[in-house]
């Protein structure tokens, strides 16, 4: 290989930290979702979320980076606060999406054994370095740009 791409294998080894899969309970309680991220989440979303948690579809990836010694999110969100309005009862399922025989569910009508299902679901993770996280919400806000941006002057 060139030199030129030597820097690829060096930038590599310092960008994932560490991966693996948890429960949704366990990384809503270690995970720091910025708080611009909440509004974001509509409940057409935290429906379809908790619904797939209940049918086991998997979810997005989590990807968090290392910022001073905290996991903060960066990507995969929606499934963490869909699990944490659910699980607190400050949400209430919609008539919509593949179950709507459960609009009108609350956490606390949920079964026992269906609360475990959602609580142990298990997701997948990433931690990044935060030099990593920069390119990622890069990424992501360049995603959400218009096809026509910048404007035609």
């Amino acid at each position: 290989m060139t030199a030129k791409f030597n820097r690829i294998d060096e930038l590599r080894k310092d960008v994932v930290g560490n991966e693996g899969e948890c429960s949704l309970n366990e990384i809503s309680n270690q995970a720091i979702i910025p708080p611009s991220c909440y509004p974001l989440v509509t409940p057409e979303q935290i429906n379809d979320y908790i619904h797939s948690f209940l049918l086991g579809i998997p979810a997005q990836k989590v990807v968090m980076d290392d910022r001073n010694g905290d996991a903060v999110v960066q990507q995969g969100y929606a499934a963490i606060i869909a699990y944490q309005r659910f699980a607190s009862n400050q949400f209430t399922l919609l008539n919509s999406g593949v179950l709507p025989e459960l609009a009108g569910v609350t956490w606390n009508d949920l079964p026992t054994v269906y609360q475990q299902t959602i609580k142990r679901f298990k997701v997948q993770y990433a931690v990044i370095s935060d030099d990593a996280s920069w390119n990622l919400i890069r990424r992501n806000w360049l995603q959400t740009l218009p096809k026509d941006y910048p404007p035609a002057k």
